[in-house]
């Protein structure tokens, strides 16, 4: 059995996807596909040494999006990844991960999930002045302890994700 998993928002960094980028034109033609349906210079942003536009909202899914589906549809035709050969039980998605899942197993196309997610990014980029809000991921308790110790204290912070037995998301 083999699965797809795509990440969420939390997973970019500078230069993601740019050894892809640089070696296959599959990528190049995703990116290109995208900044054409976005208006967004995907490659200044990815690519670039300010990660502080990487990291806004606006601009961080549709970013992720891009270097995901451009991997996978590098990894299905240059390596067969959903051929006969390698097949696919499952396509699976974090948050912002689902759009890269329903794109990848043709649900929705690229161009339907880029112009989704760049609404997506502009909807929740405006939703709180910058700077407000924050999250945080703990590592070593589990979400009775977390809940507890918010409790406890009186904070004015909301579990967002309980991830694992040791790692739960905080925000606020």
């Amino acid at each position: 059995m083999t699965s797809v998993i795509f990440p969420g928002q939390g997973s970019q960094f500078l230069g993601m996807a740019k050894d892809f980028y640089d070696n296959f034109k599959q990528v190049k033609d995703t990116f290109a596909e995208i900044q054409d349906t976005t208006n967004i210079d995907l490659t200044k942003i990815i690519f670039g040494d300010d990660s502080s536009l990487l990291n806004t909202t606006f601009y961080t899914q549709i970013s992720i999006f891009a270097a995901s589906i451009a991997i996978y549809q590098t990894l299905e035709s240059d390596f067969g990844l959903g051929s006969e050969k390698i097949k696919i039980s499952y396509m699976l998605g974090h948050s912002l991960g689902e759009y890269s899942a329903l794109a990848a197993s043709k649900s929705i196309t690229v161009n339907q999930a880029s112009t989704l997610l760049k609404i997506r990014g502009e909807l929740m980029n405006s939703a709180v002045e910058p700077n407000t809000t924050s999250m945080a991921a703990l590592i070593g308790k589990n979400c009775e302890d977390i809940e507890n110790i918010i409790i406890n204290h009186k904070l004015n912070i909301e579990i967002a994700n309980d991830n694992s037995p040791g790692q739960v998301v905080i925000s606020g």
